[in-house]
């Protein structure tokens, strides 16, 4: 049996963040991400397998960039033995997210 590599234990946001914030936040760090270290293409990849709904195909490509992943997506590494990690954030949404009211015309 597989593991699922994409599941993480659930996170809060503090302080609690919108929906709208909540992207940014992730595209932030992935704009960022190589100035701290490790490959930016690797980055890339890491980056398009989370946006995959299909998390099988999505760890197929992980497994065909060489990137290790020993227990879950949180800890990853390159083929030279990089370690990239990977916070919460990036994986699922808070689970005290706001919910925008939609405004009304």
């Amino acid at each position: 049996m597989e593991k699922n590599i994409f599941k993480i234990p659930l996170w809060e946001s503090n302080p609690p963040i919108t929906k709208e914030q909540y992207k940014l936040l992730k595209l932030d760090f992935f704009q960022t991400a190589h100035i701290f270290g490790g490959s930016k293409e690797i980055w890339k990849t890491i980056q398009a397998s989370l946006e995959m709904e299909d998390k099988n195909k999505a760890q197929l490509i992980l497994e065909a960039a060489d990137i290790k992943i020993p227990q879950n997506i949180l800890e990853c590494y390159d083929s030279k033995g990089y370690k990239y990690e990977i916070p919460p954030y990036l994986i699922s949404e808070p689970i005290n997210l706001i919910k925008e009211k939609k405004k009304r015309k």
